[in-house]
């Protein structure tokens, strides 16, 4: 009861920080999400300029660019096993160590970013497998606008 109780008001916590103080608040943040994620986000800068920025961004997050074209580019990174864990799973068990490898091993994460002209700007759309990536890509694509 006690950890509900403390889960409540964390997640009220958050709410009130994030600005949504009431129902109605919570909706429209809602709604301009879901907004997001089928339109896009509307930025002022150029598409060329959107995207030399992704690139710059998803460079020095350790993506390689796998494809550019004028209005996308697609960032390719290979997931990279954790020696400490593997060692660790390895002394508890040995089929834990070899999950863990086969999980990991060979896996690569993709991130595109898609800028369309927009009126003076651009509309840029992101989607990918590195669910943390594409959204602080997100992020730092907002703060273009």
């Amino acid at each position: 009861m006690i950890g509900f109780v403390f889960l409540a008001l964390v997640v009220g916590l958050g709410f009130y920080l994030a600005g949504i103080r009431s129902v109605d608040d919570f909706r429209k943040w809602l709604a301009s999400r879901s907004l997001e994620r089928a339109s896009g986000i509307e930025v002022s800068a150029s598409p060329a300029e959107v995207l030399d920025r992704a690139t710059e961004y998803m460079a020095r997050s350790g993506y390689g660019v796998e494809t550019r074209t004028a209005s996308s580019a697609t960032f390719a990174r290979s997931a990279q096993m954790d020696p400490a864990l593997g060692c660790f799973l390895a002394l508890l068990f040995l089929l834990p160590a070899l999950i863990y490898m086969l999980l990991v091993a060979g896996k690569t994460k993709r991130v595109t970013v898609a800028a369309y002209p927009h009126g003076s700007g651009s509309r840029v759309v992101i989607g990918g497998d590195g669910r943390t990536d594409v959204a602080r890509l997100k992020e730092h694509v907002r703060v273009l606008g």
